[in-house]
């Protein structure tokens, strides 16, 4: 059932100030492994990736809703991507060369990974 669920979320996509290509969740994810997410944030977005581990703080752990600094949402996360993230210590990069488009579609694939890791997590509670 779950599987289902995937492939309906995958298969979700918004349209961007008039793009010829919308937003995907695919495309996020493509964006998320071409630009270096997985190193500091890990491939499945604990924030476990081999670099991350030397950082202080540690990236963002994205099953954690109270560690994005600037909101949950698919709009604060495109806008984290592009400020980057360099308060408190924070190395986050900005992601400015990633078009608008492609910094929602990396948004989407994030809180599709914190969606998944949350449902995955609500299954195992009894």
């Amino acid at each position: 059932m779950l599987r289902g669920a995937s492939v309906a979320i995958l298969g979700a996509a918004i349209v961007v100030g008039g793009c010829d290509r919308p937003s995907s969740v695919a495309e996020g994810q493509q964006l998320y492994r071409g630009n270096g997410c997985a190193t500091c944030h890990g491939p499945t977005g604990h924030g476990d990736g081999p670099i991350g581990k030397t950082l202080y703080p540690p990236p963002r752990d994205f099953r954690d809703a109270r560690a994005f600094k600037n909101g949950t949402s698919l709009e604060a996360i495109a806008q984290t991507l592009e400020d980057g993230l360099t308060q408190d210590g924070s190395q986050m990069p900005r992601f400015d060369h990633l078009s608008r488009r492609e910094r929602e579609s990396l948004a989407m694939y994030v809180g599709f990974i914190r969606n998944q890791s949350n449902s995955e997590t609500s299954r195992r509670i009894p």
